[in-house]
């Protein structure tokens, strides 16, 4: 069995911190590195549907990490509020939208084998013939630059590739999404 035997912080900056544990397991040792958020650890991904249209919602946005646009579903980190309200607040911030929470994930880890961060999917339907949801406005924080996409199933495929091609990469999230199995 693998234990935990101690954990000490190795760089702590204005958002993350990096950190190392000492791990166990019978005779072996070994050190593993992993980030934590120093603020909220939880995140919300909204999966948006504008139901009479039938699209759904992706947003382009620049990451720092990897130094390039990514396609995502619109997503924030918590401050504390219950998921269903902060999921339909980030869509509107990012977006514009105001829909309606249809369902919502368990927790979910982000990527368990580096970071403690969690998250939740908020699956929202938006009706697109309500005269607020026609012109949607986006209300960006000013370190925020996110381009909005509608996009159809049957759109998905040529869109990642087009967008693939003009150098943006694709969220695991949303290409997990689109997949026919």
């Amino acid at each position: 069995m693998i234990k935990k035997l101690s954990e000490k912080t190795l760089y702590e900056g204005k958002w993350l911190v990096l950190k190392s544990a000492q791990m166990n397991k019978g005779d072996l040792y070994w050190d593993w590195e992993f980030i934590q958020r120093k603020n909220s650890r939880h995140a919300v991904v909204i999966v948006a549907k504008l139901i009479q249209s039938n699209r759904y919602i992706l947003i382009k946005e620049y990451r720092a990490a990897i130094d390039s646009c990514v396609l995502a579903f619109p997503a924030g980190l918590s401050d504390g509020d219950t998921i269903e309200k902060e999921a339909l607040r980030e869509l509107y911030e990012e977006c514009g939208y105001i829909g309606v929470v249809k369902s919502i994930s368990p927790i979910l880890n982000t990527s368990p084998a580096i970071s403690s961060s969690t998250f939740q999917v908020v699956f929202v339907d938006i009706d697109d013939t309500l005269p607020e949801n026609m012109n949607p406005i986006q209300k960006l924080e000013d370190s925020e630059n996110i381009e909005v996409f509608l996009k159809k199933n049957e759109e998905i495929e040529q869109f990642f590739s087009e967008m693939i091609k003009s150098g943006v990469a694709i969220s695991s999230a949303v290409w997990y999404f689109f997949q026919k199995f």
